[in-house]
């Protein structure tokens, strides 16, 4: 599990200063959680995890493809379900979801811009139900200031959910 905080700390570091995470470590990251399933022995606990990883990222590719999420976001998903299995696992991502959805409250209300583009949102949401047509539209790679970046919810939640075995 050190391992697993270690290399989210490193990640979250790179995200909040270059805006995406390297693959470099979330292959560390994931090989070494995979590593540590072959350790224990327990195939059957590597084919869960495998089953695991492959159910998460049915689940999150779609919302990459949508764009409602980073491919790093995914990544990090991914990685983090190589440590934590099951409802724990679930725990976890409800605790960074949660933790996210606090924090884009936050922006929204202390940030012009996150607000704007909240009512550009409503807007688009509107027009697509009056006219049931969804247009494409694009992203403002230079607009980074209302970007949420999952990394630091994950790495709380992980933290959180971690702590909160030894209590």
């Amino acid at each position: 599990m050190i391992i697993l905080i270690c290399v989210l700390v490193i990640a979250t570091f790179v995200d909040i200063l270059c805006y995406r995470i390297p693959n470099l470590w979330i292959m560390i990251g994931m090989i070494a959680g995979l590593v540590q399933t072959v350790e224990k022995g327990d195939l059957l606990l590597l084919g869960q995890t495998l089953i695991q990883l492959m159910i998460i990222f049915a689940v999150f590719y779609p919302f990459y493809l949508l764009k409602g999420l980073g491919a790093g976001d995914v990544k990090l998903f991914l990685m983090v379900g190589c440590y934590i299995r099951g409802t724990s696992y679930l725990y976890c991502l409800l605790g960074a979801m949660v933790l996210a959805a606090v924090w884009a409250l936050m922006k929204m209300l202390w940030q012009k811009e996150s607000r704007e583009r909240l009512y550009y949102l409503a807007r688009y949401c509107k027009k697509a139900i009056m006219t049931g047509v969804l247009e494409e539209y694009e992203v403002d790679k230079g607009n980074r200031k209302s970007v949420i970046r999952l990394s630091v919810p994950v790495l709380c939640s992980v933290l959180l959910w971690y702590g909160g075995q030894y209590l």
